[in-house]
């Protein structure tokens, strides 16, 4: 990525007045790590439950192949 002398200054001037704030407000760090737990956590049960959707729909798959067999032989 290229980026141009006055997108970099404006880069470094963004940066440098965060991590201002961040010093000046340290709660603010405690939110952050706080809110980032969260998403951590969210994204964790959210994995999960796909993963039980994925299973689920593997299982009704196997019920419909199974319904069609049956079907056939009788």
């Amino acid at each position: 990525m290229v980026v141009d002398r006055n997108g970099y200054n404006y880069l470094t001037q963004q940066l440098e007045q965060r991590v201002l704030v961040l010093l000046a407000h340290p709660e603010e760090i405690s939110k952050l790590a706080k809110v980032k737990a969260l998403v951590t956590k969210m994204k964790g049960v959210m994995m999960e439950n796909i993963e039980k959707a994925l299973d689920r729909s593997e299982k009704i798959k196997i019920l419909v192949d199974l319904r069609s067999k049956v079907k056939k032989i009788s």
